[in-house]
C-alpha cells in the first residue's frame, strides 16, 4: 500500500524565469510563440497550486486563478503561458494577461488573493531572451540566452557594460561612468584587479 501526500506549502514556490517577448524560443501547445512564466518548487514535496492567483498588476492580485488540479512536484517546473488565451485551458495553462516587453510586474498569490507568495518587477526585455533566477530559486536575476523553460537555469549572462571613457593611460583625474542598456544591471568592480 502506497500513500502520496500533497501539501499546501506556497512558500516553496518562486517565479523562477519568464520571457516577455517570445518570437521563436518555445511554442505553446497551440503552436504560438507567446510570453511565458515559469514557477519552480524549491520545496521537498509536491505543492497544490489549485486556486492560487497570478497577475501582472499587484493592484489586481486575483487577475487569473490557477485551475483546480494543478500540482507541482518537488524540484518541478510549471509553465504558464501569458497570452490572454484562456479558452485553450487545459491544453497548457493560459493566463488572461500578457507581459509587457517594456517592463512591468508579475505576482503569485495564495488562494486568499491577498498573501503575496512571490513577485518580480522588471524593466525592458529583449526578444527571445528570458530573465530568471540563477541558480534556480536564488535571489539574483539574470538575462538568459538560451532560455530554459521547464528546466534548470544554467545560462545566466551579464548585460553589456558601457564605459563613458575609452581605456588608456590617464595622467589627470577624471570621472568614469559605467552603465547598462536596461539600467537594471548591477555593476560590481574593484580598483586593484581582484575579482569583485
Amino acid at each position: 500500500l502506497t500513500f502520496f501526500l500533497t501539501f499546501r506549502c506556497p512558500g516553496a514556490l518562486v517565479i523562477n524565469e519568464f520571457m516577455a517577448s517570445n518570437s521563436s524560443t518555445i511554442a505553446d501547445p497551440q503552436g504560438h510563440f507567446d510570453d511565458w512564466i515559469e514557477i519552480y518548487n524549491t520545496g521537498p514535496s509536491t505543492v497544490d497550486l489549485s486556486g492560487m492567483y497570478m497577475t501582472d498588476d499587484l493592484q489586481n492580485p486575483t487577475k487569473w486563478q490557477i485551475p483546480t488540479g494543478t500540482f507541482l512536484g518537488q524540484g518541478g517546473y510549471l509553465l504558464v503561458w501569458a497570452d490572454e488565451d484562456i479558452l485553450n485551458n487545459p491544453n497548457g495553462l493560459h493566463a488572461n494577461f500578457k507581459l509587457s516587453a517594456g517592463g512591468e510586474v508579475i505576482g503569485l498569490y495564495e488562494t486568499n488573493g491577498t498573501t503575496l507568495v512571490d513577485s518580480i518587477s522588471f524593466g525592458n526585455q529583449t526578444v527571445n531572451v528570458s530573465y530568471g533566477r540563477f541558480p534556480n530559486g536564488g535571489n539574483t536575476w539574470y538575462f538568459m540566452s538560451p532560455s530554459s523553460p521547464n528546466a534548470a537555469n544554467t545560462t545566466a549572462q551579464s548585460e553589456e557594460i558601457y564605459f563613458s571613457s575609452l581605456s588608456g593611460v590617464m595622467t589627470n583625474s577624471f570621472t568614469l561612468k559605467l552603465s547598462t542598456k536596461s539600467n537594471a544591471g548591477q555593476i560590481r568592480y574593484t580598483t586593484d584587479g581582484s575579482i569583485p
